[in-house]
């Protein structure tokens, strides 16, 4: 008995529907393996095994630094006249906000540093900075931003020079870098030739 005469016929048009949905789908695997391995979070940890030692500056300013989570900043604008670069005003109850959005991925690039924080600039004449944090439940520590408690115990950042309300959550903003910067870290080899007796 033959088992092929129990199936029924395969088209052509079936048959070219599962291999363009076959091919879509390993498209799509290995975009999305890709795009998750690029950038890890930048902590204390890969900090001090980065090129340098940690804290070396021949090591920060060489990072290119990404945030990882979109960061809103507000604060009540007086007139439009107030804009700066990169904001927006926003009605809300009858007042106007500024409002400076950093997408998520934005890139930056640090302008200080020193042994607990980092300052990185996502436009040209401002930066933020992001301290080390306490250590999360993993033990990993992270840089996140840097806020001050301020009216009704809302987060203040001080960005451009004046003190802006974090609007998005303080957890999420921290600091993301590229996976294989944290592997650049040079290394030297010796291989021993080993000693004989005379």
């Amino acid at each position: 008995m033959c088992f092929s005469s129990l199936a029924p016929p395969l088209s052509t048009q079936h048959l070219a529907g599962v291999v363009v949905a076959k091919y879509w789908l390993t498209v799509g695997l290995l975009v999305s393996s890709v795009g998750c391995t690029q950038r890890i979070y930048f902590s204390q940890s890969v900090r001090d095994g980065l090129e340098g030692d940690a804290g070396a500056g021949d090591s920060e300013d060489s990072l290119q630094y990404f945030a990882a989570h979109r960061i809103v900043l507000e604060r009540e604008a007086k007139s439009r006249n107030e804009r700066i670069n990169g904001g927006r005003i926003i009605v809300r109850r009858g007042r106007m906000i500024e409002q400076v959005v950093i997408r998520r991925g934005t890139p930056g690039i640090a302008t200080e540093w020193d042994e607990d924080k980092v300052s990185v600039s996502f436009e040209e004449g401002t930066s933020l900075v992001f301290t080390k944090a306490e250590a999360n439940r993993y033990g990993t520590v992270l840089y996140r931003l840097q806020t001050t408690e301020g009216p009704l115990g809302a987060p203040v950042v001080d960005f451009n020079g004046r003190g802006w309300i974090l609007a998005s959550p303080g957890f999420d903003a921290t600091l993301q870098i590229k996976r294989n910067a944290a592997g650049s870290r040079k290394k030297s080899r010796k291989v021993l030739r080993g000693r004989r007796l005379d």
